[in-house]
Order: C-alpha cells, then sequence, then structure tokens
C-alpha cells in the first residue's frame, strides 16, 4: 500500500472514532439533562416546636428554605433562628441540607453542621429550641448507564 493510502484510512479512522466519542458524549448530556428535570421526591419535615406543639410539612420543592424571616419556606419564630438559617437541596439523587452561616448554627444528630451533609430518614435538625425530623426519603437507586 502507499504511504498515501495509509495516511488517508489513520485519518478516516480518527475522524470516524471522534465521531462516536461525540455521539455517546452527546447522549450523556441528553440524560443528565432529563434527570436533572424530574422532580424530586417530597421532604417530610415533623416540626417540633418551643411550645411543645409539632406538625408534619411536606415540601415538593427541589430547594426549602428555613429561618424566621417571612420570604422563607419554612417560618420559624425563634429568637436563636436566623433570618436564613438552613437550606435543604435535593440534588445528585439525594436530599442534603447546609447550614447558611447562622449565628447559633445549626446541628445534625447532635453534632454541628459544618458542611453540606447528605440526609436520610429520621435525621434529626435542631435550630435553636426547633426541632426538624425527616421523615421517610425514598432510597437512592444506582446511577444507570445508557449503552450505545
Amino acid at each position: 500500500m502507499s504511504a498515501g493510502l495509509l495516511l488517508a484510512l489513520r485519518l478516516l479512522m480518527a475522524l470516524a472514532l471522534y465521531a462516536f466519542l461525540g455521539v455517546v458524549l452527546s447522549l450523556q448530556i441528553r440524560a443528565l439533562r432529563l434527570r436533572s428535570a424530574e422532580a424530586p421526591p417530597p421532604l417530610h419535615l415533623y416540626v417540633r416546636l418551643p411550645n411543645g406543639s409539632a406538625h408534619q410539612r411536606v415540601f415538593t420543592q427541589a430547594d426549602v428554605l428555613v429561618g424566621r424571616a417571612a420570604g422563607n419556606h419554612l417560618q420559624l419564630e425563634d429568637p436563636a433562628v436566623s433570618a436564613h438559617h438552613l437550606h435543604f437541596r435535593y440534588r445528585q439523587g439525594r436530599w442534603w441540607v447546609h447550614d447558611l452561616g447562622s449565628r447559633n448554627g445549626a446541628f445534625l444528630n447532635g453534632a454541628r453542621l459544618e458542611t453540606p451533609a447528605i440526609l436520610v430518614e429520621d435525621d434529626t435538625i435542631t435550630l435553636g429550641a426547633c426541632q426538624l425530623q425527616i421523615g421517610a426519603l425514598p432510597h437512592p437507586t444506582p446511577q444507570t448507564q445508557e449503552i450505545v
């Protein structure tokens, strides 16, 4: 075979490989977009207030803000709770909790919440004299990969 024919075959193979990788990448991006657009499972919070009363709240959005200010999804009337104290977020198939830099802090199962943490059923979050207990959460399913 001539050197020109071998070079053309090599270029054709490289082009076919890049086209294949481009198709695989576009399918993966599409799958990630579809997965991120899915509605999160409900977040069940059992709220115990300092006065001894308790109630359940269910949130269906992917972001839930907790604090004393009126704009929060869950407003807690406790002077030890900051205006914007806590953030629940559904990401990567799990519910996460994050302290928003509150003055008095938040405690997850008795330990100070320093970094975002993944929530599991029956976790207890303490904000001032208020307690939030996590209700039933769906068990995460292993990520499935599309086979091209």
